[in-house]
């Protein structure tokens, strides 16, 4: 069936739209906000919409909803095209592409900030929007067309994305001097056990990681504070805490009289493998996601 039949039959942007906030609200009452008249009107369009496309969109017990595999697949397409349409009425008005790029906090502070400038000099005519998000919800702004490319760690990407490797992420202890100017002859693990911590909050691969490197070592580190980003950390370290744990590019700007950075080969395993990932049928839409992707994978 051809797209003239879809239209002649009654597909309209009207029933996607309603389709679309119902999947995403979790039932037609939630999408209609609570207005009557608004939720008979969802329903019917929903109802329109099925017959149209000649398929089930939900599963339905009682008042229950369930998006099928079908309806959800029609989703992610809905909601792909409308924000490609918006993304064109930006571009239309403001006269430059917009880029949204998804990583975690401290991928963008330690990765992606320090290189803007080359960024903007070889991607020229985007207006870059930076999105902080886990991983998951990275992958799930992909699939819905919020996000144009995401910036996660290797090996935690699903199916339905191309990704291409960007580099790793090394970490390195650093210490204040002024908490004890012999600490630049210490070894790494007598750093760990003696001076108080800073460390990123969660217990994600890192913190294991760095938990069992310890261990190995037969440190027992004093993490007094935990906090969201290594940014905070490397700005807790500027404003007088002893020590923490940040990734390399982190501590190019501190002051070599003021700090020591630990060099220790067993620290590579603390290192991340990043991947750059775009979503297969965004790219479908935009043939240029993928030059994007590939050019911004260099700079990185």
């Amino acid at each position: 069936m051809n797209f003239e039949d879809l239209y002649h039959r009654g597909l309209s942007l009207e029933k996607l739209r309603a389709f679309l906030a119902v999947v995403r609200a979790g039932s037609v009452t939630a999408a209609a906000g609570g207005e009557g008249s608004r939720r008979s009107l969802m329903s019917r369009q929903i109802g329109e919409l099925e017959k149209t496309l000649g398929i089930e969109l939900f599963f339905r017990k009682g008042k229950t909803l369930k998006v099928t595999a079908a309806g959800r697949e029609l989703a992610l397409l809905t909601a792909t095209c409308f924000n490609e349409f918006e993304a064109f009425a930006e571009r239309a008005t403001e006269g430059e592409t917009g880029l949204r790029i998804g990583a975690g906090a401290s991928i963008f502070e330690a990765v992606v900030f320090p290189r803007i400038h080359e960024m903007q000099t070889r991607l020229k005519g985007f207006r870059f929007e930076f999105i902080t998000n886990n991983t998951s919800g990275i992958i799930r702004a992909l699939h819905e067309g919020e996000l144009d490319i995401g910036i996660i760690r290797a090996g935690d990407h699903g199916p339905n994305l191309l990704s291409t490797p960007c580099g790793d992420i090394d970490f390195v202890p650093v210490g204040r001097i002024d908490f004890d100017r012999n600490l630049p002859e210490w070894g790494m693990a007598k750093f760990l056990n003696r001076v108080p911590l800073a460390m990123i909050r969660g217990d994600g691969q890192f913190v294991s990681a760095f938990h069992q490197l310890c261990e190995e070592m037969d440190a027992h580190p004093q993490i007094v504070i935990k906090t969201e980003s290594f940014g905070h950390i490397r700005q807790l370290l500027l404003s007088g805490h002893p020590g923490g744990v940040l990734p390399k590019p982190l501590t190019a700007e501190l002051p070599s009289s003021d700090f020591h950075v630990f060099e220790d080969p067993r620290l590579r395993r603390l290192s991340r493998e990043l991947v750059i990932v775009i979503d297969t049928r965004v790219a479908r839409l935009n043939d240029r996601l993928g030059d994007i992707a590939n050019e911004l994978a260099q700079i990185l």
